[in-house]
């Protein structure tokens, strides 16, 4: 399973094609600190979009937007992010990301299906 890190200079760009790509599919999403270990944050849920700010007071987050809008949604939000990998099936495209913030947590997205298959 090949992973890459996606460098900082791309990573608006990746994220919104990322989102174009697989909106709507349903994703898992997991938090991995070292204060609580690994912690299942979001189950099965429809992924709308992941946007990266390079500006501003949130220059340097990264916010993941995931459920049914109006009534169901779910933000994800990693702050002064350090790392971007991206980890994909061969010839599948992505089947997961992994953020890393400066305090070397991690957020885990991890594609599910690629329709919407919301359990």
């Amino acid at each position: 399973m090949p992973t890459s890190e996606i460098e900082f200079d791309n990573l608006r760009e990746f994220c919104d094609e990322f989102t174009r790509s697989h909106q709507e599919n349903a994703v898992r999403i997991e938090v991995d600190s070292s204060d609580l270990g690994a912690q299942e944050t979001v189950r099965s849920a429809p992924f709308l979009g992941i946007s990266y700010e390079e500006k501003g007071s949130e220059k340097g987050d990264i916010t993941i937007l995931v459920g049914t809008e109006p009534d169901n949604l779910t933000e994800t939000r990693i702050n002064n992010v350090t790392h971007v990998w991206s980890r994909a099936e061969e010839n599948e495209g992505h089947d997961a990301l992994e953020v890393e913030d400066d305090s070397g947590n991690k957020i885990i997205l991890q594609l599910l299906s690629s329709a919407t298959g919301v359990q």
